[in-house]
């Protein structure tokens, strides 16, 4: 059993992880990135669990807007992708950039931002 396997195992009952899926973008037979009415679709990669950190934004600067980026942490056994998207709930995040991972890269930490709309999924199984 993997890490990643583990500690999904252990974060199943927790509170405060809850059902995740990441999506990846959906591949034609020449790996080019499928399209339909000019927007990306996506295949299910991976069926786990995530939280997205609820603590309060602490540093703000006058230059710089905030962008309503929040923390989401996953469990994965794929590597840190930001071309990725994960659905926690109802809502959709896309990711911005890789926060932090942990030493065996089973949790990864994404600075996310919520989706206004749904993707476009192709496949919603494994």
């Amino acid at each position: 059993m993997s890490y990643a396997a583990t500690l999904k195992r252990a974060v199943k009952h927790n509170p405060t992880w809850v059902n995740a899926r990441i999506y990846e973008y959906a591949l034609d037979d020449e790996s080019h990135p499928l399209l339909a009415n000019g927007e990306y679709r996506f295949d299910l990669r991976e069926i786990t669990y995530g939280f997205r950190d609820l603590r309060p934004e602490t540093n703000f600067t006058i230059s710089q807007a905030y962008q309503g980026s929040t923390v989401v942490t996953v469990i994965t056994e794929n590597p840190p992708d930001t071309s990725h998207l994960i659905q926690m709930g109802a809502t959709w995040y896309s990711l911005q950039e890789v926060r932090a991972s942990d030493a065996l890269g089973a949790t990864v930490s994404y600075i996310a931002g919520a989706m206004d709309i749904i993707p476009d999924i192709r496949n919603d199984t494994l």
